[in-house]
């Protein structure tokens, strides 16, 4: 390679340099499939949606109601839910409770 001595004007004006860099990135799981425990759950920020966790429901602490949301009555039930790394109130609504009823049969 010449040296920026030897390049002419015209060519070093649009010559670019670029450095190539490893990083010792290790392979992840991406967030949307990996389970979450609760303490990640609780890191998380407004409005981010979990869509793969594992807990188990606590025998204390289950509510259920009734709330009108446009117009329709639907099921609202408040459980509180615990792993190895801490404990958390989990909102469920209508088709919710029922599917975590079937995984309780």
């Amino acid at each position: 390679m010449a040296s920026p001595a030897e390049i002419p004007k015209e060519e070093s004006e649009t010559a670019t340099s670029l450095e190539v860099i490893k990083l010792p990135f290790l392979p992840t799981v991406p967030p949307s499939s990996s389970k979450l425990n609760i303490d990640k759950v609780q890191a998380l920020g407004p409005r981010q949606s979990v869509s793969v966790m594992e807990a188990k429901i606590l025998a204390q602490g289950t509510l259920s109601k009734v709330v009108p949301v446009n117009g329709t009555d639907c099921e609202l039930k408040v459980f509180q839910i615990g792993d190895s790394s801490g404990q958390v109130k989990l909102t469920l609504w209508d088709k919710q409770i029922i599917q975590v009823g079937a995984l309780k049969s």
